[in-house]
C-alpha cells in the first residue's frame, strides 16, 4: 500500500496507526504467523533474529513441514509431479489451491520427496 509516499507493508502501516512510528530497523511481527493479518493485538517489534527465533520456538522451520500440515498424502506427491492434469484440476481434486500444487511441482515444497 502507498503510505507517507512510498509503498509499505499494510501490518505496518497499522502498526503506526495504533502505537506511532516504527523504531528505525525494527520489523513488525506477528503472535498469530499471519503476515496478512492487521490487527494490532497481534504485532510485536523484532529483529530478523527475534523472527528466526519466534519461527523455531514454534516449529516453523523447514524440515518435513509439508507432512505435518499438507492434506496432500506424502504418497500422492510424484503422482502430482508426473502429472498431465492442470494444476486447476488436480487442485480441485486435492481440496487445495493451486499455488499448493505450483510448489509441490517445482519442488518448492516437498523437497525431500
Amino acid at each position: 500500500m502507498n503510505f507517507k509516499g512510498k509503498t509499505q507493508r499494510v501490518h505496518r502501516i497499522a502498526y503506526e496507526f495504533y502505537f506511532g512510528p516504527i523504531p528505525i530497523g525494527a520489523w513488525v511481527l506477528h503472535h498469530c504467523d499471519n503476515r496478512r493479518c492487521v490487527n494490532p493485538e497481534h504485532f510485536f517489534l523484532g529483529n530478523a533474529q527475534i523472527n528466526v527465533d519466534d519461527k523455531m520456538a514454534k516449529g516453523r522451520h523447514g524440515g518435513a513441514r509439508g507432512e505435518q500440515i499438507s492434506p496432500i498424502p506424502a504418497d500422492c506427491i510424484p503422482f502430482i509431479r508426473a502429472s498431465h492434469f492442470a494444476s486447476k484440476t488436480l487442485a480441485l481434486l486435492f481440496g487445495v489451491g493451486r499455488n499448493t500444487i505450483w510448489n509441490i511441482r517445482t519442488g518448492k515444497t516437498w523437497k525431500h520427496l
